[in-house]
């Protein structure tokens, strides 16, 4: 679909949002076929969360026949890259000077 270096530009929630609709998948039967809310994907696809656990990406890639792993990719990515700004045992957003 796009060139590697295109993938790590584009955001998860956005990915996920042009591989739904490439297959022609309402976020209601997204959700029912792997169990969560619309309003959940929703927020996903707006960038309002974060991406899900990457099993359950996993099978969002599996029933949008996403074979070249980009999904799970851009997971990963911004997954670890959200770990570094969010304090690991409260999960508030770390302020200048603080640390992991």
């Amino acid at each position: 679909m796009e060139k590697l270096g295109q993938v790590e530009e584009m955001k998860f929630g956005a990915s996920l949002k042009k591989y739904r609709k490439l297959k022609k998948v309402t976020l209601r039967e997204l959700s029912e076929k792997i169990g969560k809310s619309i309003g959940y994907l929703s927020d996903i696809e707006h960038g309002r969360k974060r991406p899900p656990d990457l099993e359950m990406v996993n099978k969002i890639e599996i029933f949008l026949s996403v074979e070249d792993g980009e999904l799970l990719l851009i997971a990963n990515r911004e997954r670890n890259q959200t770990d570094k700004v969010f304090c690991p045992t409260c999960g508030k957003r770390l302020k200048c000077g603080g640390s992991l």
